[in-house]
Order: C-alpha cells, then structure tokens, then sequence
C-alpha cells in the first residue's frame, strides 16, 4: 500500500501554489492529500478509499471527489442535499458509497477542496504556479493533459462549507479567504 499524507496547504500571503509545493517537497509520503479547512469527510473510511484507489491506479496522478457545493462542475454534485445538515450529507455519502465503492471515473478539472497528488506525478509535470485564484484547477488540467490520469473517486462524498458567511471566530483575527462575505 502505498503512503498517504493529508494536508491543510495555507500560506500567510496567500500564495497558494508556494504552499502547496512547499508540502510536495517536504513529504515522505507517496501521495499528499490536500483538504480545504471547510470540508467533513462524510465517510469514515475516507483515507482507506483514497489508500485503495491510488494503490491499485497506479496511473492516477491526481484524485478528488463529490460534494455539494463548488464552482467545479465535474466535483459538484447536483443530486446532494441542499441542507447544512451533516447527517444528510452523512446519509447521502453512503448512498454513493452503496452505489460506486471504489469507482473512478476520468475527469478534465478539479479544485482544491479534496485532491490526493501523487509525489511522482508532482515531480514530472512540474511545480504549482504562484498565486491563490485558479491554482489548483491549473495544475489539475495540466495533469489532465499529460499522460497522468485525473480521476474522481465515484463512491467518496465530503461535504463542503464553502463561501458561508461566519465571520472569526477569535477576537480580532483574520478569517480565511472562503469565509469573507462576498
């Protein structure tokens, strides 16, 4: 099996794409799973999933998922509870788990919220662009266009907060960019 690393990638900046190669050049791991700090995995067998699929995929260059909500349409699923119930999204990510198991299916795109980068793959197309905006669906479609494959694990849904209005949490600091009220 191969070695997994998850990570939150945040950089003081907001350069994006630093942190993220920052990660890849530091890690021992084959792959790097990068998470959003606004995402609930929903399946409690989540880094097992991700373990299975990049270790019998050994093409896969680049995986992600379903959620609810995210620009993305190849990462949006539009048949997920509209809810910020977790338990609804909880009930749903069984039912695709139900459904795929271990599917995946090739995809053109992805952003950031849930990515597993293989090291390997990192290494031959090269480093993340600078910056904050895009980075992540860049990179992706440069995978897309090598002969990595990028792909969407079919049974592995995570429910995703994103661009909710909460405001800090801590007296006079700093939310993160996804949570600023547009």
């Amino acid at each position: 099996m191969i070695t997994i690393e998850a990570r939150i990638p945040y950089d003081v900046t907001g350069n994006l794409g630093a942190a993220y190669n920052d990660i890849m050049r530091e890690t021992k791991s084959d792959v790097v799973l990068f998470v959003d700090h606004d995402i609930f995995q929903c399946n409690p067998h989540w880094h097992h999933v991700i373990q299975k699929i990049m270790t019998d995929n050994p093409s896969i260059g680049m995986l992600t998922c379903w959620t609810n909500r995210i620009g993305n349409g190849h990462q949006r699923d539009t048949k997920a509870p509209k809810s910020d119930s977790i338990a609804d999204h909880r009930t749903y990510a069984r039912i695709l788990w139900a459904r795929h198991k271990y599917a995946v299916s090739d995809i053109l795109s992805c952003s950031g919220m849930l990515m597993a980068l293989r090291v390997q793959c990192w290494r031959e197309v090269g480093p993340f662009n600078d910056g904050f905006f895009d980075v992540d669906s860049n990179y992706s479609k440069r995978i897309a266009a090598s002969y990595w494959r990028l792909s969407r694990a079919e049974g592995l849904y995570v429910y995703h907060l994103r661009d909710r209005d909460v405001g800090s949490w801590i007296d006079g600091q700093p939310t993160s960019m996804s949570y600023l009220p547009k």
